[in-house]
């Protein structure tokens, strides 16, 4: 492919679920995923440790729909060729080399924390923050930007699965990267019955 290859999850719950209205909830787990290219074919996996924290007490009184409560972190990400050999920084060396930087590890994610990110149905949909690194002259260049799509499943709830796609144009010139991973997170500690 030239342009974008395949890239894309399903999810899905398997039963409804209810919210409480009251306390709050971390969920820690990890993610999977594929790198494809405009304007380039080859492909490459990515892997990443996802935190999300959830204020269930947090509702917008303007609104009235949840969301001002959802933070979350993708952090400790790795890349992968198909054969699976790590070129973490080989890719970061192909971005200090087209940046004029000295970036190692590829930046934390974090996400846009914001109103009606959480509805009712347990639909969480946002955007994450870009994330930037600093070249050597010190000026700040952004590297990736993108959204996250999930919902929040289990009982009471424990569980919650989705998608993050980030996109850069910082490492090719003309070139643009996508990453499309999925995640899933368990809460910790698992609600007592």
């Amino acid at each position: 492919y030239r342009g974008y290859g395949f890239g894309g999850f399903v999810y899905q719950r398997e039963n409804n679920v209810s919210l409480p209205s009251s306390g709050q909830a971390t969920f820690s787990g990890s993610s999977a995923g594929i790198r494809d290219f405009d304007g380039r074919g080859g492909l490459e996996y990515t892997t990443a440790d996802v935190l999300i924290d959830i204020d269930f007490d947090d509702f917008n009184d303007v609104t009235g729909a949840r969301g001002d409560g959802v933070k979350g972190t993708i952090s400790n990400r790795r890349i992968f060729n198909i054969n699976g050999v790590d070129i973490t920084s080989a890719v970061m060396g192909r971005l200090n080399a087209e940046n004029d930087s000295s970036v190692t590890q590829p930046p934390n994610v974090v996400f846009t924390v914001g109103p009606g990110v959480l509805d009712n149905n347990g639909d969480l949909v946002g955007s994450l923050t870009p994330t930037f690194f600093t070249d050597d002259e010190g000026d700040e260049v952004e590297y990736e930007n993108g959204n996250y799509y999930a919902i929040v499943s289990g009982d009471d709830p424990n569980e919650i699965v989705g998608v993050f796609v980030l996109e850069n144009a910082a490492e090719f010139e003309e070139i643009t990267v996508r990453e499309t991973s999925g995640f899933i997170v368990y809460r910790d500690p698992a609600p007592t019955p």
